[in-house]
């Protein structure tokens, strides 16, 4: 069901530019407080049914879903088991579950989307555009089928003690030696928002922050009309598990900055986490963008309140293999050219000079393109979420 405008009985869409729910025939807008169905505590307990329970059979060789029913044209709208809202196939109109938005499901909040779908899609060109070795067939691609998605999230306060062995290495005369060191610590973390999907890729959500709570709304279901919705189908060990391993992720962090050695690892902890019991369940706008290329599955996504972009894109190889070379041959060009022009003990001791800045300097870039490669391949890993694309592409538009 999807709320109409009171005018012309038209259909509402939140528009994210004016946060105003606006009518697609009339163009009259409300505050999507100001806003109400009368059909809506009705609708509260109506739930989507299963094939076997509205055919009264089931295919086996068909997936497991559920149907509902919209309420502008009576088509069946084919849901999964955490979507809240989505759009009708047939007649296109926006349909909210809303017994999947009520009584215990009901979010405590929601942050309206403020990028709206154009300012997306341009953040996304951006992104598939921006890089020397993107190929050129992602560079060229039209960016359609972008989707905004109202993903649940949990935000909680908690307290956090940890206690950490690092291991790292100590320069000792012409070699390094391992070197262990303890640390131990307590923090609290504030309004720490994790992804209440265990399908989106945590890594990918992670880099979406940070979300402004300031601008937070009480939930209406009316925020959802023109976009999709999911509800968390995370339990209460997940969520548990996920704060653990978040705040542990950034006290790590923090720890490893204070050992004053080569390259430190955290060996061993033991971590342990207090959840306060003011934990709130939100929903966070998110600008969803996928393709396939070489046969892979990429993900783009846009935080739907800052704009911020998430997605590594894939290189060309062959424009890599291509620099590389042209380097190479610039540099010998430069060491190579002048020992030619000199007489035979110049030639040595410039070449002698040469070879070493030679040696120091590529093991320094090696070194750190190293790194930089391992971050890249990381981030594409990520992107490359097949669950996150999943996420993402099953969806009715």
């Amino acid at each position: 069901m999807a709320t109409l405008c009171r005018n012309c009985g038209g259909s509402l869409i939140f528009s994210p530019g004016i946060q105003r729910v606006t009518c697609s025939l009339c163009g009259a807008s409300y505050r999507p407080e100001e806003v109400s169905a009368a059909d809506k505590e009705n609708l509260q307990n109506v739930t989507p049914k299963t094939q076997a329970e509205l055919f009264g059979s089931e295919d086996k060789a068909s997936y497991e879903c559920r149907i509902y029913t919209c309420s502008h044209c009576g088509g069946n709208v084919i849901i999964n088991g955490t979507e809240a809202s989505t759009m009708c196939v047939y007649c296109g109109n926006p349909t909210v579950v809303f017994n999947r938005v009520a009584r215990e499901m009901r979010p405590d909040g929601i942050l309206p989307f403020s990028i709206s779908k154009d300012e997306a899609k341009m953040l996304i060109r951006n992104r598939l555009s921006k890089g020397l070795f993107i190929p050129k067939g992602i560079r060229k691609m039209s960016v359609d089928s972008v989707r905004g998605i109202y993903v649940p999230y949990w935000v909680v306060n908690c307290d956090f003690h940890d206690t950490v062995l690092v291991k790292a290495y100590v320069k000792s005369g012409k070699s390094s030696r391992a070197t262990y060191f303890g640390r131990s610590g307590a923090c609290g973390f504030v309004n720490l928002p994790l992804d209440a999907s265990l399908r989106l890729n945590d890594n990918m959500a992670k880099r979406l922050e940070p979300f402004f709570f300031d601008d937070m709304k009480d939930f209406d279901e009316d925020y959802l009309d023109g976009f999709y919705a999911d509800t968390s189908d995370m339990s209460t060990v997940d969520l548990r598990a996920a704060v653990l391993k978040r705040c542990d992720e950034m006290f790590s962090q923090e720890i490893i900055s204070t050992v004053r050695a080569k390259d430190p690892t955290v060996e061993r902890s033991c971590p342990t986490v207090n959840i306060h019991e003011d934990a709130v369940y939100v929903m966070l706008p998110v600008w969803f963008y996928t393709f396939m290329y070489n046969g892979d599955p990429h993900t783009v996504i846009v935080n739907g309140q800052t704009g911020k972009t998430v997605g590594a894109m894939p290189y060309d190889k062959r424009m890599i293999i291509g620099l590389g070379i042209s380097l190479f041959l610039l540099i010998l060009a430069l060491f190579v050219l002048p020992i030619l022009l000199m007489n035979t003990t110049e030639s040595i001791l410039y070449g002698t000079y040469a070879l070493s800045g030679m040696v120091v300097a590529g093991s320094l870039a090696l070194t750190h393109g190293i790194r930089k490669y391992k971050k890249l391949m990381r981030n594409i890993m990520d992107t490359q979420s097949s669950s996150t694309f999943l996420y993402a592409r099953k969806r009715q538009a």
